[in-house]
């Protein structure tokens, strides 16, 4: 839905305001009309807020305290009060933004002719007569004693959604995914350009299997029983479009670890490899590829000229479909998760302000490079069926950010972390124009459930403890070890995976940093294999015992199989401490086995060499 405040061109000259209040003094009657700052509030009982019988200015919209700027009579010290507290004997408490300078604990000071005892570490002070009262009461407080915890603007809405803003927003969602489209080749971290490819030159000695090759269609040819993936570019010429890595590691597993780092490297062994053949005369089996399942069909063979170098870069990436709902790309697999993360970035950046009702469902279907196109973009479609509706979540933190050129007291992003069930996610929301000073009061709106319900609010108005209704991004991903393995991929009314094989997808986008946070503590802290047997006997009870998180024995399972591994010293991780609650959590959730299925079993993450394994190869017995 597309909507704006109400008011010409969306500018207005006030809003009705709603106060969440801490009140001190008598308790309030339904009704009850109060004027706070020359504005009148009527006191909701329902719902314990102050409502504005009037719309208010900007300007007049009351702050925490009705003056909390002081100073001390004797040091001249500048002071800021940041919170007041009744205590049970009826004087004030008084939390101060600093240390009072020249006091030491339990002695007197004199603010405004007033006298304090200062308390704490020296930035509280607590009044020790009636005319201390009177002076918080009267020149700090607001009227009846009360203190403003949060103010919230209750714009009137009207939607706006007329053709011409429609195809805005349509044109802007396009250019959104073009615009990444061009980042995958710019940017080296996420899919980047590759260099070399090879060209090879042949001869055909066979006039039927010259009429068999046709130009822009792609073959295999047989190197050492290695498929490499070649395209015949001229009469006589191939060039290759496979992963010379690949080829290079399957042609020489034991230097796999300078072909992952070096593609130079690779390219430049692959292609003395088909040298050798050139200089033995040897020829090479050419295979046409014949579907999923089935063997390729050999069609002769060719005699290599020569082999040289393409240097022209090439972006290892292909977008199949770029619309403003839906975008499609296959990348590198290894390149999977960073392609993810700067999707989620730049839906952060650039959405941010209306990411509470325009959600990014995401997906990523790993699968082998012979697996047909067909049941790739069958998997993707049904990756992105994932149903989206909004969601009640708590705010547990939040931070009013201001950030240069913004120097006013409108926040330029708001950091809060939404809390529901076991689950925690981190929010930013720009909160101003793109000159970075002009307050935005027409986007980064958010739906409040409480203090006020069903009521849409700028973020800057939330607050810690309300509560709010969102549609939550959501990531999901798969690996297609077989082509039928997509038709798993099925989510019920409530947005899971139906069936009991991966309970924990998908996830909240948000917790997609988590993914390789998870993945480096265990990576630094056990072996390949322990890993494996780590992960492999918490799901092997969680299958036989059929638990679920909330399991007590179930936990305690899990909790013992994390604490008892075979943790490297320096990495082993305390129980009660952040970095084992984390992976706690993550076991109990089924997440860490999403975690090694993607970063073991697809990536092939693995050490470079286990220690079980080094010492194998030294004694050649077992460990």
């Amino acid at each position: 839905m597309i909507f704006y405040p109400a008011g010409q061109e969306g500018k207005h000259t006030g809003s009705q305001i709603a106060l969440k209040i801490r009140n001190m003094g008598t308790s309030l009657t339904e009704g009850q009309v109060l004027k706070i700052q020359r504005n009148e509030y009527a006191w909701d009982d329902s719902l314990g807020i102050l409502r504005s019988l009037a719309e208010i200015k900007e300007e007049q919209i009351p702050r925490r305290f009705k003056n909390d700027q002081l100073q001390v009579d004797t040091t001249q010290q500048k002071i800021k009060v940041t919170d007041v507290q009744k205590l049970p004997n009826g004087h004030y408490r008084m939390v101060l933004d600093q240390i009072l300078s020249g006091f030491a604990i339990g002695d007197s000071c004199r603010i405004r002719g007033r006298y304090f005892q200062v308390v704490q570490d020296g930035s509280q002070v607590e009044t020790t007569g009636d005319e201390a009262i009177k002076l918080v009461e009267d020149q700090i407080l607001h009227p009846e004693c009360l203190l403003v915890e949060q103010a919230i603007r209750l714009y009137a809405m009207e939607e706006a959604q007329t053709p011409a803003r429609l195809f805005r927003v349509w044109e802007t969602t396009l250019q959104f995914w073009q615009n990444l489209q061009d980042e995958l080749g710019d940017e080296r971290d996420l899919v980047g350009t590759v260099s070399p490819r090879l060209r090879i030159q042949v001869a055909l000695p066979e006039t039927e299997l010259r009429d068999k090759l046709a130009r822009f269609h792609t073959y295999e040819l047989k190197l050492r029983n290695i498929n490499l993936s070649v395209t015949k570019v001229a009469d006589q010429e191939f060039i290759t479009v496979d992963n010379l890595q690949r080829i290079a590691i399957l042609l020489n597993p034991s230097q796999s670890r300078e072909y992952r780092e070096d593609y130079e490297k690779a390219a430049e062994y692959v292609g003395e490899q088909l040298q050798e053949l050139r200089r033995a005369n040897k020829p090479i089996e050419v295979e046409e590829p014949t579907g999923y399942g089935s063997p390729n069909k050999l069609l002769g063979k060719l005699d290599i000229i020569s082999v040289n170098r393409e240097n022209t870069p090439y972006v290892p990436a292909i977008s199949i479909l770029t619309e403003p709902r839906t975008f499609m790309v296959i990348v590198p697999a290894d390149k999977a998760l960073q392609v993810m993360q700067a999707i989620k970035r730049k839906y952060e950046t650039e959405m941010g302000k209306v990411r509470s009702r325009l959600p990014l469902i995401t997906g990523i279907v790993f699968a082998g490079a012979r697996t047909p196109l067909s049941a790739i973009l069958d998997a993707g479609r049904r990756l992105l069926n994932q149903p989206a509706s909004y969601e009640r979540w708590r705010i547990k933190h939040l931070e009013k950010i201001i950030v240069s050129p913004n120097h006013g007291l409108w926040p330029s992003r708001v950091d809060f972390m939404l809390e529901k069930d076991e689950h925690i996610l981190p929010m930013k929301v720009p909160t101003v124009m793109g000159d970075g000073t002009t307050p935005d009061e027409w986007y980064p709106y958010w739906r409040i459930e409480a203090p006020i319900p069903d009521h849409w609010v700028l973020a800057s108005d939330l607050g810690e403890g309300n509560r709010v209704s969102f549609m939550p991004s959501r990531f999901d991903f798969e690996f297609l070890d077989t082509a039928a393995r997509r038709f798993e991929i099925s989510y019920d009314a409530s947005g899971k995976r139906r069936g009991g094989s991966h309970p924990a997808r998908p996830y909240y986008l948000e917790q997609l940093d988590e993914f390789e946070m998870l993945w480096n503590i265990l990576f630094e802290g056990l072996e390949t294999t322990q890993i494996d047997n780590l992960v492999g006997l918490i799901e092997e009870k969680r299958m036989e015992w059929l638990a679920d998180h909330n399991d007590e024995v179930f936990k305690q399972t899990v909790h013992d199989a994390l604490n008892n591994a075979n943790w490297r010293p320096l990495r082993r991780p305390k129980p009660g401490s952040e970095t084992f609650e984390q992976l706690y959590r993550a076991a109990l959730r089924e997440q860490l086995a999403d975690v090694a299925e993607v970063y073991i079993r697809v990536l092939k993450r693995q050490m470079e060499v286990d220690q079980g394994q080094r010492e194998i190869s030294k004694t050649g017995g077992n460990v």
